[in-house]
């Protein structure tokens, strides 16, 4: 019997799941509503267009202040690409609510999720994390504590390719 020297992980449903239990859609759309708000029915493409943004600007290690302009132009293009009926000067005003509903924050980890790879780090394992998933979910896990257990953090956006990958490679 070979033994393992590597272990990969999904991410989502494996690792960490919605904090409030709905997707980041639906919470989007009842954010609109609660808001006032109404604008093209919802395509997760959109999470990959301003997400493009996220994994090319966003820094967990920048300051509230840098973070807070980060989120005002995420929501400018989110709200863009969504078509939401907001106009330009209001959009601050959603910044933080839309990082509550699009960022790290909206992820919780299962709860044996930092002791399981924490043990199989300790065991000499090399981790991996490999998920059809748009930028910046490396850091997600950093804000999430979890970068550190990886040797390699790869979404599919990041790369041009979904997996399973074409088998004639």
């Amino acid at each position: 019997m070979t033994t393992p020297v590597a272990i990969t992980f999904d991410w989502y449903g494996t690792l960490a799941d919605h904090r409030l239990g709905i997707s980041r859609g639906r919470g989007f759309r009842e954010y609109l509503a609660l808001q006032g708000l109404s604008g093209a029915p919802w395509d997760r493409r959109v999470l990959y267009e301003v997400f493009d943004y996220y994994a090319g600007v966003y820094r967990p290690e920048s300051s509230d202040s840098e973070k807070r302009s980060f989120w005002t132009e995420f929501t400018r293009l989110l709200f863009e690409r969504a078509k939401v009926n907001c106009s330009p000067d209001e959009i601050g005003a959603h910044a933080h609510a839309i990082s509550e509903i699009f960022g790290s924050r909206c992820f919780h980890l299962f709860a044996d999720v930092k002791e399981t790879l924490s043990a199989l780090k300790t065991s000499g394992l090399r981790l991996g994390l490999i998920s059809n998933w748009h930028g910046g979910l490396d850091y997600f896990c950093e804000e999430l504590g979890i970068a550190p257990y990886f040797d390699a953090i790869i979404s599919s956006a990041e790369v041009g390719c979904e997996k399973p990958g074409p088998t004639n490679l």
